[in-house]
């Protein structure tokens, strides 16, 4: 899945905020309330990862133990739709589920708890699916083979039905990628993500106590390669800026 240069645009719901109360890097989190506060992403184009590899990976520290939902349709079901959430058909939300039309991964009484950093990450690598929680694969992995694609991303809402799984808690350091980042059990990762070439979505929470300026931070990228901390990786010949009204050729 190769990405497109424009840049995710970011709405935030509710009282959706910069908090920094808890954070598992830096000085600062993502902090929504459990009422009403949720996280809209507009894609652009890149996830619409198609057949290919991708993960989506991000770090929570909830309240409590409640529902959560990721959710890639939309408003409309459908099996090249992602939608990841978590239940309590046994009473405590701490079973985890893959949806896309039908529940594919099921990891029943996870690990998932409350009041402390936990790492999630969802893996497509080879047409296999497979859900990690701080690094420890969960549940049954899923042959997948669904050409996925989607309009839209929700952080901690589900776009169908009355439940909105939103509940009081915070998120840092949430990425998606074109690539298969863990393909086995692997150690959590102990600093903030950096960014690459496969990064197209990132939200890092950076920011002052209560500001709602929460955008994506993947770097700038060219059709020819990206811009990492002041270094441009790629071929430089009338290439295109992840802005798409700036452009930058060179000869």
């Amino acid at each position: 899945m190769s990405r497109t240069a424009s840049k995710m645009v970011v709405t935030l719901s509710g009282n959706t905020q910069i908090s920094t109360s808890q954070y598992k890097f830096g000085s600062s989190s993502i902090r929504l309330d459990g009422t009403g506060d949720y996280i809209t992403v507009t894609d652009n184009g890149n996830f619409d990862f198609g057949t290919n590899d991708f993960t989506i990976e991000w770090w929570q520290r909830l309240d409590s133990l409640d529902r959560f939902a990721i959710d890639f349709r939309s408003g409309s079901s459908a099996s090249n739709k992602i939608l990841i959430y978590s239940y309590q058909y046994d009473g405590s939300a701490d079973d985890l589920y893959l949806y896309t039309n039908a529940n594919r991964i099921t990891a029943t009484n996870c690990g998932l708890t409350a009041n402390q950093w936990q790492h999630i990450a969802f893996v497509r690598s080879s047409n296999t699916t497979k859900l990690y929680i701080d690094g420890t694969e969960k549940g049954n992995s899923y042959t997948d083979n669904n050409n996925y694609a989607h309009a839209e991303m929700r952080i901690w809402h589900n776009s169908i039905g009355a439940e909105n799984y939103t509940p009081a808690g915070y998120i840092d350091e949430y990425r998606v990628s074109n690539s298969a980042r863990y393909t086995s059990n692997f150690s959590v990762p102990t600093s903030r993500f950096t960014d690459d070439a496969n990064t197209v979505f990132h939200l890092q929470g950076d920011g002052t106590n209560g500001s709602t300026d929460i955008q994506d931070t993947s770097p700038p990228y060219f059709e020819a390669g990206y811009f990492e901390q002041g270094y441009f990786e790629g071929s430089l010949s009338a290439a295109q800026t992840h802005d798409v009204s700036a452009t930058l050729s060179c000869s």
